[in-house]
């Protein structure tokens, strides 16, 4: 008799931060669907985390969750676990790890969620990041030459590569129904906002500064709103914010907090407009999610970026400077809600769970 192995799934999360946890999730309610053995291994402080919490620690999760420390214990894991594919949803940070280390009869399916060709089509980047984003495209090539390895790109959902991992959209036909009852979005206001977690590179203060511009010119009545966890990196980001609209007609909430996915449609259902300030070139499930809901967006960046904002057919898509956000502010509000975009099929998971 032939003695077949059980396919067994690890998916390994090192970090905390909220929309990977939501990768993770997706993976494990994949799993459960399609019926794979598969758990998940997060750090300790990943596993107390509130961002844990929202996505993981509730009655309908099913998860099986492992605490591991570090990289020094992945390899001692899989032996233990007898787990014959690794999924790691977010390898950037760790290709140089998993490069100079050796798997046997273990498959890896990675996904690489900043593609280093975006960046490096990027004028005058500086020597040091240049370096790294080569050293990132040498990995990325060496681990891919391995049979056993298997990488994917995050790109948008309209890409036929099959190398390609669109960002998951994931939308409950109750998620619009959700009522946060904290944000009060008064109805006779038009609210712009900036969703999810809010760092630096979504350039809040820019968007504020732009609402400033919009006020002076417009009668009608509109409000800024940050929703998601702020990063410390702007410690002081909703005084500032205060202070710069204070002199306006302009209204303005703030809720530091992390969402949960369904939570996070529901606040893009109740926006009026979803602004999208950022300072990245990777796709982002934001634009999506907004068309899918049927919420206006606009999508500044740089030139990749945009081209993936365009791709949804939606939205109002310009480069990363004030005048072009005051403007495309203006347009979206007078514009009315764009028709829902229906649903992108779930790629995400089936790709980076294939055998």
């Amino acid at each position: 008799m032939v003695n077949m192995q059980t396919e067994k799934y690890l998916v390994w999360e090192p970090g905390e931060n909220g929309h990977l946890l939501v990768y993770c999730r997706r993976l494990v309610d994949y799993a459960i669907e399609q019926g794979l053995d598969l758990s998940v291994a997060l750090s300790r402080d990943a596993l107390g985390s509130e961002a844990y919490q929202r996505h993981f620690d509730s009655d309908d999760s099913q998860a099986r969750a492992i605490s591991i420390s570090g990289q020094r214990n992945l390899l001692s894991l899989l032996r233990r676990e007898g787990i014959t594919t690794l999924i790691v949803p977010h390898a950037d940070p760790l290709l140089h790890y998993l490069l100079f280390i050796s798997f046997k009869k273990i498959k890896m399916n990675l996904l690489v969620m900043q593609d280093p060709q975006w960046e490096a089509r990027t004028a005058q980047t500086a020597l040091l990041r240049g370096l790294r984003l080569r050293l990132k495209q040498l990995f990325i090539m060496l681990l891919g030459r391995r049979p056993s390895v298997t990488l994917r790109k995050l790109g948008p959902p309209t890409s036929t590569s099959v190398k390609v991992v669109p960002d998951p959209v994931l939308i409950s036909e109750l998620d619009t129904t959700i009522s946060i009852a904290d944000l009060h979005l008064g109805v006779e206001t038009f609210w712009f906002g900036i969703v999810g977690g809010i760092s630096p590179h979504k350039n809040p203060m820019l968007v504020a500064t732009a609402l400033r511009v919009l006020a002076a010119s417009t009668s009608r009545r509109i409000g800024l709103a940050f929703i998601g966890p702020i990063s410390a990196e702007l410690a002081g980001l909703e005084s500032d914010a205060r202070d710069l609209l204070a002199e306006t007609s302009v209204e303005f909430i703030s809720r530091d907090r992390i969402l949960s996915n369904s939570e996070m449609n529901a606040v893009i259902s109740q926006l009026d407009c979803v602004v999208m300030a950022y300072s990245t070139h990777a796709p982002n499930s934001t634009a999506w999610k907004a068309a899918c809901i049927g919420t206006r967006f606009v999508a500044a960046g740089s030139s990749q970026y945009q081209l993936f904002a365009q791709l949804t057919e939606r939205g109002i898509v310009v480069d990363l400077e004030l005048a072009s956000l005051v403007d495309a502010m203006n347009r979206a509000l007078q514009s009315p809600p764009p028709e829902i975009l229906p649903m992108p099929d779930d790629r995400f998971a089936s790709r980076l769970l294939a055998p």
